[in-house]
């Protein structure tokens, strides 16, 4: 009864210290957002304090061009030394139907036994260990989503999907708020009218 005790503190005390960590950093993403009025600027910043907060290698915001069948990364930030991934990339290269479900896609490549083979190498030639892809829905399709991904391999926690969607949700409400119809891009345009960001499921 005791060793059991002292587990359960341990677990509460861990799950407190995770959502004080989480409410730190929705504060300082909030805070940095709020006085910006510009879609680039505020997606840029976004992506700036999600990467360093999670010690990612990338972080960037992907249109969907479905008139092309191509996905569209505009800005991208990256760690020094990492190269960008800021072009366009065939959808085909990328399958991830768990996004047309809403749901968000986490990927750990050398170690993922149900990924295709093209698909692996699709991941290696972009120098992807690792990602979580949050899909953004209009009308309950992804029209957009936000990327974290990594050169390595990452064992990527519950915590650090959910602060993947938060700063998609939050990234989305500012562009809603500051923004609306005046984006200054057809796709902004099109992300600013999204009305939600599904929720995490289940992960362990």
């Amino acid at each position: 009864m005791l060793f059991t005790d002292i587990t359960e503190r341990k677990r509460a005390q861990e799950d407190l210290r995770r959502s004080e960590e989480r409410q730190r950093y929705l504060v300082r993403l909030g805070d940095a957002l709020r006085p910006l009025a510009d879609a680039a600027t505020i997606q840029g910043e976004a992506m700036r304090l999600l990467g360093e907060h999670l010690g990612c290698d990338r972080a960037y915001f992907v249109e969907v061009d479905a008139l092309r069948a191509e996905y569209v990364v505009e800005l991208a930030w990256c760690r020094d030394g990492v190269a960008s991934h800021a072009r366009r990339y065939p959808v085909a290269d990328w399958p991830m139907p768990s996004l047309a479900g809403g749901r968000p896609s986490v990927v750990c490549v050398n170690v993922d036994s149900a990924m295709p083979d093209d698909q692996r190498a699709s991941y290696r030639a972009n120098d992807i260990g690792a990602c979580v892809v949050v899909p953004l829905l209009k009308n309950g399709q992804p029209v957009a989503t936000l990327v974290a991904n990594q050169t390595s391999a990452r064992d990527w926690t519950a915590a650090e999907v959910g602060l993947v969607e938060d700063t998609a949700e939050r990234s989305s409400h500012c562009w809603r708020c500051s923004l609306g119809s005046r984006c200054s891009s057809p796709g902004w345009s099109t992300i600013c009218w999204m009305s939600r960001v599904s929720r995490m499921r289940a992960w362990r």
